[in-house]
């Protein structure tokens, strides 16, 4: 009797351990899904087989160049725009971001 109401005790901390997990992933999904940050989230997907290590080491690197980003920018407005000559850059944006979206393609497929 009293291994039976063990067992069922188990089996009900189980299932609310695995609803636990599968509301923390959720939740982030979702977060990540209604922020900004929604380009990142095929990064995240394509690196949940790597577990919460993979999760917090992602989070971490987007944290990182979030916060890099700000600072760069930021300081870019504050030196002025106007100063800066980015003409060239402008004309070739397209192919910028065409390029960095083909080399981020070629490192999901070399580390997937």
């Amino acid at each position: 009797m009293a291994s039976t109401a063990i067992a069922e005790a188990r089996t009900i901390e189980g299932a609310k351990a695995r609803r636990s997990d599968w509301a923390a992933v959720a939740g982030l999904l979702a977060l990540l899904t209604f922020s900004p940050c929604e380009g990142f989230l095929p990064v995240y997907l394509s690196g949940a087989r790597l577990g919460w290590w993979g999760f917090l080491l992602l989070s971490a690197i987007l944290a990182a160049a979030t916060l890099a980003g700000m600072m760069i920018f930021t300081g870019l407005a504050s030196i002025g725009f106007n100063r800066l000559k980015i003409a060239a850059l402008e004309r070739l944006e397209g192919f910028i971001i065409g390029s960095l979206l083909v080399i981020l393609g070629f490192i999901v497929i070399v580390f997937d």
